[in-house]
């Protein structure tokens, strides 16, 4: 699989303290928008959330505390706003409303991508570590990815 990037955005980590607690966190800019609703909603909301998950249980640290550091609620809270701006309807629980989407499916999906891609994040995540300031221009990271860049 080798899917093609048609405007790479950039890609950075770092340190954000909240009630007194440090920690990492990234941000990711594109100059493309996404194919559906689905994907805004896993890109920005869930798949952040879903490598966390991952990590923990690939590295056998996956237990309920650890499951719920992982939760950013800023960026689901993100995802809804767009999808509402859309007119897309989510619901936080229970099933998809007609023509919308359930968060859970949102979750689930971002799961199953984690999963698939996970040599490509794990080496963009890498790429990041060693760069000098935590940076990396969207050429780049497709580049670490092993992304076509058109």
């Amino acid at each position: 699989m080798n899917p093609r990037v048609h405007t790479p955005g950039d890609a950075s980590i770092h340190t954000i303290t909240r009630d007194g607690v440090t920690g990492w966190t990234g941000a990711t800019t594109w100059a493309q928008s996404f194919g559906s609703y689905l994907d805004i909603a896993v890109v920005c909301g869930a798949a952040g959330q879903a490598a966390g998950l991952h990590q923990l249980a690939e590295s056998g640290r996956l237990t309920p505390e650890t499951a719920s550091l992982t939760v950013a609620e800023h960026d689901k809270q993100m995802a809804l706003s767009i999808l509402t701006a859309e007119g897309v309807q989510v619901t936080e629980t229970g099933p998809a409303p007609d023509g919308g989407l359930a968060w859970d499916h949102v979750m689930a999906t971002a799961e199953q991508r984690v999963d698939c891609e996970w040599d490509r994040i794990t080496a963009v995540a890498e790429a990041l570590l060693a760069a000098p300031d935590f940076t990396l221009t969207g050429a780049q990271a497709a580049q670490f990815a092993g992304i076509t860049v058109a």
